[in-house]
């Protein structure tokens, strides 16, 4: 029960939710689109890939994290309450639901999904870690959390 709780807080949900929908919202009706039931495919898979940016974020950020006391406890890896690779896996399934979702919906959902998705992980991913360069901090955080998913 606990892992299922540590999971749960990983996603940080609660932070991205209403946001998703907006911009989905807005996407939509900027695109003259149609609010039908492709909109709930959509809807999902723009939050999915929102979650994995969070999630992903959190895994890559743990040893930081755990030196940080106000944040040590936000994040369920850093905290110890979930395995690095636990919370790695978990983000993993996170991002193949987005994708096979976004392949659902077409071709260009599907193009411009997978590069929501690969900007998360590349904006977090220690190797790379886009969000420590000033200028492309604050356009992938628009991409990724507004611009290419909806």
């Amino acid at each position: 029960m606990n892992q299922i709780l540590a999971l749960i807080r990983l996603t940080r949900f609660k932070e991205f939710t209403f946001f998703v929908i907006v911009t989905t919202f807005l996407g939509v009706a900027a695109g003259h689109g149609q609010f039908n039931c492709t909109l709930v495919g959509v809807l999902a898979a723009n939050w999915l890939s929102v979650m994995f940016a969070f999630m992903i974020n959190d895994v890559e950020d743990a040893p930081d994290d755990a030196l940080n006391p106000r944040k040590i406890k936000r994040n369920p890896v850093s905290a110890g309450e979930l395995s690095p690779g636990a919370a790695r896996n978990a983000s993993l399934v996170v991002a193949i639901l987005a994708v096979i979702l976004y392949a659902f919906l077409g071709l260009w959902p599907f193009l411009l999904g997978f590069c929501s998705l690969a900007l998360g992980f590349v904006y977090s991913w220690r190797r790379i870690r886009i969000k420590n360069i000033a200028f492309l901090d604050l356009t992938s955080h628009c991409l990724m959390l507004a611009g290419l998913s909806s």
